[in-house]
């Protein structure tokens, strides 16, 4: 839409400059000589190159894509007030002298309702554009008066001049949000194809999370995109490399089979170069919300969802993925049919495909990626030493969390929070809080949390088989999970009525 809005407003630039220039030289040709006492320079011979040296311009740099495009429909909005301005400097400088005092609808009207119609704006900028070039007919009309030494007309002309734009400005904003509105949904329901667009789950960094439907199977799925708008406002060296990672995303979850991770759907590009895909949706929270809202949990729980991470974790390893944004957030516990606590790991868009040397170059070098709270050692001092043992040292982080409510270096600012995981030894989870945390899961957890890679589990098949044989404290059955679930989150726990059959 954004980018069809440049287009657009280069073709009313143009219409523009050829209208006034038609127009003025009509006038010349046909038109009667003005009778004194209006000067004989008028507003329209010095108004007409100026406007169409405005429009051509416009115009000029719509269509090149010099400037960025959300910055192009910016300059828009002074183009449109500007042009309403020379209309109104040229027709008021006769209209100010008419014999008539009920002056019929101005110029500036029509130019309003086409600029405000054709090229369709957020709401506060399609406000400010049509009433800054609505107020531009009194101007006009003063800026004449003050010049000519002319006396005021009538308060009832000054009225009447105004109205029309005003009015006509009103009509076309309520107009334009109509199309805007629905160019978003053609837009939304061309572009994901087979899946309508229903509400935004969330929102972060650049990306938006919509739950959707499908349009044949009436079956919900959750669609991560990035929206046009975003894309407008970046340069095409960043386009080409966010394109990249996006795809890079999807081929990577698509490519795993484990059912801890999420179930990609669908993926794809649209017309206008938003990126997008359907992923299946889950009926729960993440790890964060869960220990914000309930507090720490237990080792044998705790237990519970490392091991599923694990699982999830060493197949992405085996293919030679490496997550590198293990947190909170990216781990999601569900409801899954009947299974309860049913962990999902979410969100590969940091990933780093060691089989891939295409893909391992996409972030540049000596830029740290990931989240602070919980990046590896290696990765805040050199990207590239990061490997599986990293995403083991972040799951500890999460295990910490879990456990604790707490991060592991609760600094200030992502630098001191980097540079505490590179040079300070955590503190024991035990010491954190007053409840007992079981050594040996706390054993792992801290071996997890070691500087040197070479000191944490290697792979995580061998940390998921040390929680197995641990003391946790307990174990973590499926009926504690469903009744956990029914008492704490009894919304998610409503069996869902089976579709109609189809008959045979």
């Amino acid at each position: 839409m954004v980018q069809k809005s440049v287009k657009r407003l280069g073709w009313v630039a143009l219409m523009y400059a050829v209208s006034i220039l038609a127009v003025h030289l009509m006038g010349k040709w046909l038109g009667p000589e003005l009778p004194d006492p209006v000067p004989d320079f008028l507003f329209m011979d010095f108004n007409v190159p100026i406007a169409v040296a405005l429009g051509g311009a416009m115009c000029f740099l719509a269509w090149s894509r010099i400037l960025p495009p959300l910055l192009m429909l910016d300059a828009g909005l002074l183009f449109q007030v500007l042009a309403g301005l020379l209309l109104s400097l040229s027709e008021n400088s006769i209209v100010g002298h008419a014999e008539d005092p009920f002056p019929g609808p101005t110029s500036v009207s029509l130019w309003l309702a086409l600029y405000v119609l054709a090229v369709p704006a957020t709401l506060g900028k399609t406000i400010l554009g049509a009433l800054g070039t609505a107020a531009m007919v009194p101007v006009g009309m003063g800026v004449n008066l003050l010049i000519q030494g002319a006396a005021a007309p009538p308060l009832e002309y000054w009225v009447l001049r105004a109205f029309s734009p005003f009015l006509i400005a009103i009509w076309a904003i309520l107009l334009s949000r109509f199309i805007y509105s629905l160019g978003r949904q053609v837009s939304h329901e061309r572009d994901m194809g087979a899946y309508e667009l229903l509400d935004v789950l969330g929102r972060g960094g650049m990306g938006e999370v919509w739950r959707a439907r499908h349009r044949m199977l009436v079956r919900e799925a959750a669609v991560k995109l990035i929206p046009p708008q975003t894309m407008a406002a970046l340069t095409d060296s960043q386009i080409t490399t966010l394109t990249r990672r996006f795809q890079r995303e999807a081929k990577a979850t698509a490519a795993l089979c484990s059912p801890h991770t999420i179930t990609l759907y669908d993926y794809g590009i649209s017309e206008d170069q938003s990126l997008y895909y359907v992923m299946e949706k889950l009926d729960g929270l993440d790890l964060w919300y869960l220990i914000e809202e309930f507090g720490p949990i237990g080792g044998p729980r705790t237990v519970h969802y490392l091991r599923q991470a694990c699982d999830s974790l060493a197949e992405a390893h085996a293919a030679g993925i490496v997550h590198r944004d293990i947190k909170p957030t990216n781990l999601f516990t569900c409801r899954l049919g009947y299974n309860f606590d049913f962990l999902k790991v979410l969100d590969f868009g940091l990933v780093k495909c060691a089989l891939d040397s295409a893909t391992t170059q996409l972030t540049a070098q000596g830029v740290t990626t990931g989240t602070p709270a919980y990046i590896a050692p290696e990765a805040g001092v050199d990207s590239s030493k990061v490997d599986a043992r990293s995403d083991l040292y972040s799951l500890g982080c999460v295990a910490y969390w879990l456990l604790t409510g707490k991060l592991v270096f609760d600094e200030e600012g992502a630098v001191s929070t980097v540079l505490a995981h590179v040079n300070n030894r955590p503190e024991p989870p035990s010491k954190r809080i007053r409840a007992d945390v079981p050594p040996e899961l706390e054993s792992i957890v801290m071996r997890c949390l070691e500087k040197d890679p070479a000191n944490r589990p290697q792979d995580a098949l061998e940390l998921s088989g040390l929680l197995a044989e641990c003391d946790a404290g307990g174990t973590w059955t499926p009926e504690d999970a469903r009744q956990w679930w029914e008492a704490n989150l009894p919304q998610h726990c409503a069996v869902h009525p089976a579709p109609e059959r189809l008959p045979r």
